[in-house]
Parts: structure tokens; sequence; C-alpha cells
């Protein structure tokens, strides 16, 4: 344990301990590991499974939280919630807390917010740092409540690729502009939809491949 310097070297040696039926010190040996500065998460998830088959829960509900903090996502935040019994009300401010943060990855705010129903939370998390990918997720998912976050989002996400004339993008752009659409149905504003549409026409009539593909709107 002295020589140990990373969580990994703390991981192959108690795996090699476990291999030879020397439970005991693959969990020491894994628990000092977390207690180390570098990646933890995979010794994290490791140690939690090991600790749940032989009876020792809050040594698990600890490597669950160790893993969680180290790298989030929905999948780690739901082992925590299954291990923690009646302290999840408590542990479960906390890890969402710790993902309201700036610095929190992304997907990880995203996959958790939706699954607990804070859409607003998700969707700050995307206007500040979303990829294309993670803001279509969250558009989906707002798209009845929050269609004005939708519309004026979607729109944007067009008008990047249009106002410069970026032709080989149109049909990113039109994907945007039909959940734009769609955002204006949920919101019962279809009038408004049509004559943005029609101001976009004239607008950009002369890019004859982007009027094409309106057609399909």
């Amino acid at each position: 344990i002295q020589h140990l310097s990373a969580p990994e070297d703390a991981l192959a040696l108690a795996k090699i301990l476990r291999e030879r039926g020397e439970l005991d010190g693959a969990l020491r040996v894994a628990e000092y590991g977390l207690t180390l500065e570098g990646y933890k998460a995979a010794l994290a998830d490791w140690l939690c499974d090991l600790a749940v088959g032989v009876g020792r829960p809050a040594l698990a509900l600890w490597a669950a939280q160790v893993g969680f903090h180290s790298t989030p996502s929905l999948e780690r935040y739901l082992r925590v919630r299954e291990l923690a019994g009646g302290e999840w009300p408590k542990l479960q401010q906390e890890l969402l807390a710790f993902l309201r943060q700036p610095s929190s990855r992304t997907q990880a705010q995203v996959g958790v917010f939706l699954h607990e129903g804070l859409l607003d939370d998700a969707i700050a998390a995307v206007d500040r740092d979303g990829t294309y990918t993670q803001i279509e997720q969250v558009m989906d998912a707002v798209l009845e409540c929050r269609p004005d976050w939708v519309m004026r989002t979607a729109l944007q996400q067009a008008d990047r690729i249009i106002e410069p004339g970026q032709a080989r993008h149109y049909h990113h752009a039109v994907d945007w502009l039909r959940r734009a659409r769609d955002a204006y149905r949920a919101a019962g504003r279809i009038a408004e939809w049509q004559a943005y549409l029609r101001d976009l026409r004239a607008r950009h009539g002369r890019k004859y491949k982007l009027m094409g593909l309106l057609d399909e709107l």
C-alpha cells in the first residue's frame, strides 16, 4: 500500500488479490486507492461491486459516491440511490448540488436532470456548454412545457448555418427548424411559425438548395 501512487495501480493490485482469494486485502488496497489523486471512477465502480458482494454496504455506498464525484453519470447517480436507503434524500441533494457546478460534465447533468424532471437545470446546462446532440436531447424532453426556449434556441442554431450560407449544412438547419416548428405548434402559435417561414423565404430566396429543403417543412 505504501508504494501505491495512483488509483489505477491500486485497482491492478486489488484485482490480483481478489483472483487469489485474498478479499480482505483486495478491499483494503482498493479503499486506500480511492484516497489517492487521479482518475478514481473505475476503481470506485470495482470496489462498489465487490463490497456489495461481500456484504459491506457502507463501503459500497462510499465507493459509489467517490465514483460519482470522480466522473459523474446517470448510471453512477442511480447506483448511489440504490445503495443509499434512508440516506438518499440528503445524498440526493448533495449530488444535485455537485452537478449544478459549472465544471460538471454536461452529459451527466443532462442525464440526471432530465431523469429527475429538473428541466430548467437541464436547459441551463446545455445553454452553458451543450453539444448539438445534448441540446437536441433536452429540446425533445421539454418541447411541451418549455416551447419558448425550444423555439428561441432552435432558431438561433438554424440562423448560425443559414445566415453565412453554409450550404453543406443546410440539412442540419432544417432539422433545427423542424424542432422550432414543433415548438410553435405545441404553444398554439402556428401562425407565428408560418410568418417566420415566409420571412425566411423572402430573405434567403436565392439560396436554392435551402429553398428546396424548406419544402419539407
